[in-house]
């Protein structure tokens, strides 16, 4: 779903103080979307294709090890 509004971006902490034109045109190109537990928003040497403005939940950075299983690093 589209349509993110210039307000509901202004209280994210990321954007926050940003000019009012760059957060509107932030909110044009701007997507609301649910992703399930466990997505994986990107992989390490991927290309970088999407930003993302986390506003719910928690995700984990981690790192593969040959032959150990991920690392969650933060």
């Amino acid at each position: 779903m589209s349509g993110v509004s210039p307000s509901a971006l202004a209280g994210h902490a990321f954007v926050r103080g940003l000019p009012t034109e760059h957060m509107a045109r932030l909110a044009e190109v701007a997507t609301v979307t649910s992703v399930p537990a466990g997505y994986r928003f990107f992989e390490e040497g991927g290309r970088a294709s999407q930003f993302w403005l986390i506003s719910i939940g928690h995700v984990a950075l981690d790192i593969y090890l040959p032959g150990r299983p991920r690392l969650i690093v933060e």
